[in-house]
């Protein structure tokens, strides 16, 4: 609230009568925050005025009437086929990098065909997957799925993921490394730095 006691400062407001809706509106437009975070600031400027009609010391919010900024959210598009080579690529060159380097192709082949995010697949666990099929499930239902996975992704899973074990502590939760697909790779950054370097 730093900023609005700031605002009020400047404009003489010494008492909350004082915030109607135009000063309200007029503080608003001093921002110079993005939309979402437009969005999250009057979300608290309403909640802080939502208290002090609670406790009566404003009869209404006038937060209520200013209308929040339209976000537009840009889609997520999936990669094309040439960046998709271009980090199968970059994940063959690092396939010696220490004992993480063999687990990216398995990783980026993963993602790719599984439609998992990162966190989720560095902290899938070895049980889900069962005779070339995936188990997981959606996220907003919790329905199970079985996502088939094309025979080369899962050599590569069983092989050269399943047979290297590193130490050390998990993560993700109650899964221990043993447990794992692909350990801990996420929290590599020598070699994701890397890894991002040789794939643009």
């Amino acid at each position: 609230m730093e900023g609005k006691l700031q605002y009020c400062e400047s404009k003489g407001y010494q008492q909350l009568v004082d915030l109607n809706v135009d000063a309200l509106r007029g503080f608003r437009k001093t921002w110079k925050f993005a939309a979402t975070s437009a969005v999250k600031r009057l979300e608290y400027l309403r909640g802080f005025l939502r208290f002090c009609e609670e406790s009566e010391w404003i009869e209404r919010n006038p937060a209520k009437a200013i209308k929040p900024p339209k976000v537009t959210h840009k889609p997520t598009m999936p990669f094309e086929e040439p960046e998709i080579e271009r980090t199968l690529k970059a994940a063959e060159q690092l396939s010696e990098w220490g004992s993480f380097g063999p687990k990216l192709k398995a990783m980026v082949l993963l993602l790719r065909h599984s439609g998992l995010r990162i966190q989720d697949a560095a902290c899938l666990e070895r049980a889900r997957l069962k005779e070339s099929k995936l188990f997981v499930y959606t996220q907003k239902t919790g329905t199970p799925v079985h996502c088939p996975l094309p025979p080369q992704v899962v050599e590569l899973l069983e092989g050269k993921c399943s047979s290297q074990k590193p130490a050390g502590s998990s993560p993700c939760g109650e899964p221990t490394p043993k447990t794992l697909l692909i350990n801990n790779l996420r929290y590599r950054p020598s070699v994701l730095s890397n890894f991002h370097r040789l794939s643009r």
